[in-house]
């Protein structure tokens, strides 16, 4: 078989076709293709040609992020490299249900993640309205008020607090803190 490793084109140019990398110190930073982000926490290792998402976990050479990148096996990515595998192409079994595994796994992410960030917003919108009619209103409510109305408006508060940081842990959180979020919505 051919020696794939030393065919592989460079990984920053290869995935600068995908995301906007920055240089960063001897590696490449940019915002995560895999998963919705606001600070980037994908790297780019030109010395290693490797890439890793701190946010998602999302890994591996210029093979795998092809593969990830685009759905392709194995042999679609390295024909998409225009890498040579040689004539013995075949793909161990053991390879092919890890990175469908690994797909899956991060379509199940991403789909927690959209579903904790749609109902975050909605709370937070929904709270968001209540609050600004509240405070268009304090100079009518304020005398008229009672301690418990008070109440209630203190706690509306308090949850857009709540929801805020719901968002910064949908965000910037690992996988175990989106599981708990997501599993108390549930």
């Amino acid at each position: 078989m051919a020696d794939i490793q030393h065919q592989k084109p460079d990984i920053v140019p290869v995935i600068s076709q995908h995301v906007h990398l920055q240089r960063t110190g001897k590696d490449y930073t940019g915002l995560c293709p895999f998963h919705t982000e606001k600070t980037p926490s994908f790297t780019v290792s030109p010395a290693k040609q490797i890439y890793h998402c701190f946010g998602c976990g999302a890994g591996g050479d210029v093979i795998a992020f092809i593969q990830a990148i685009k759905g392709y096996d194995f042999k679609e990515a390295c024909a998409e490299l225009s890498i040579d595998t040689g004539h013995d192409t075949h793909i161990r079994p053991s390879r092919r249900i890890s990175s469908a595994r690994r797909r899956k796994n991060h379509q199940r992410r991403q789909q927690r993640q959209e579903q904790i960030t749609q109902a975050v917003q909605t709370w937070a919108w929904w709270y968001e309205g209540v609050l600004a009619q509240i405070i268009e209103s304090l100079d009518y409510i304020l005398p008229r008020i009672t301690p418990d109305e008070l109440e209630y408006f203190a706690g509306c508060i308090h949850r857009r607090a709540i929801w805020e940081h719901h968002l910064t842990i949908i965000q910037h959180g690992t996988d175990e803190d989106l599981y708990e979020l997501w599993a108390d919505q549930n």
